[in-house]
């Protein structure tokens, strides 16, 4: 198919999203902070297909800065309630499309689709798994500057994250080829892919702790890119 055809149908596909999000706050009356996670999930889940259908970092960098800039003409001119009507402060809309853009680049260099699928799909699921799990079931809130955390909402990602990164490492990653080579065989590669596993749930679960105003969308796949980086830099 088409390049051009593929990235029409690709922004067409947003643009239906945002359509479904507005639906859903201004028919069915769903809270904002649910519509927003919505299109955070939803929006995620489509960019999963960029690897298999886009060629190019330029093609996704076009699709993301366009994501980018309805969301900034949206917000603007005071449009688009199902994201941006939440009541408090936050980037996270504007940084998503930066973290889509950052992990296919990431993945583009390295030829390595862990790069692009897990970063991703830890900001899409785990991300607002904590905020769910945070405001059902308050229990040890802590003052993160003018936010407030929770440790049930830590314990969540963590947990997510941690089964996630099993599943990709474990039992993907290698399935389509990409296990690390590791001169102990099997045992050094599970040894290994476990060393990556907990330092990516336990360290990206402390950046979205300690991160505020929604930077956690760029900063939880920075440091699972580092993390990636570092493992396969240290042939760990």
């Amino acid at each position: 198919m088409n390049i051009y055809i593929i990235c029409i149908l690709f922004a067409v596909s947003f643009l239906a999203l945002f359509a479904i999000g507005e639906l859903l706050f201004h028919k069915l009356k769903i809270r904002s902070e649910y519509t927003r996670k919505f299109t955070h999930i939803t929006g995620a889940f489509i960019t999963l297909l960029f690897p298999i259908y886009l060629s190019s970092h330029w093609q996704v960098l076009v699709l993301s800065s366009l994501f980018a800039l309805v969301l900034f003409v949206t917000d603007k001119f005071n449009l688009l309630q199902s994201v941006h009507s939440v009541k408090r402060i936050t980037f996270g809309g504007f940084l998503f499309p930066v973290a889509i853009y950052m992990s296919y680049l990431a993945f583009e260099y390295t030829n390595d689709l862990t790069y692009f699928y897990l970063p991703v799909l830890i900001l899409a699921l785990c991300d607002p798994a904590a905020a769910l799990v945070g405001q059902a079931y308050p229990w040890k809130p802590i003052k993160i500057g003018s936010e407030t955390k929770t440790l049930a909402g830590f314990l969540a990602f963590f947990v997510l994250a941690f089964a996630l990164s099993s599943l990709w490492c474990f039992f993907i990653q290698p399935s389509i080829g990409l296990s690390c080579e590791c001169i102990e065989g099997c045992h050094g590669v599970k040894k290994s892919s476990f060393m990556v596993v907990f330092a990516i749930s336990s360290l990206s679960s402390v950046v979205e702790f300690i991160s505020k105003k929604g930077v956690d969308n760029v900063s939880i796949p920075s440091v699972i890119l580092l993390i990636l980086y570092m493992f396969d830099l240290l042939k760990i």
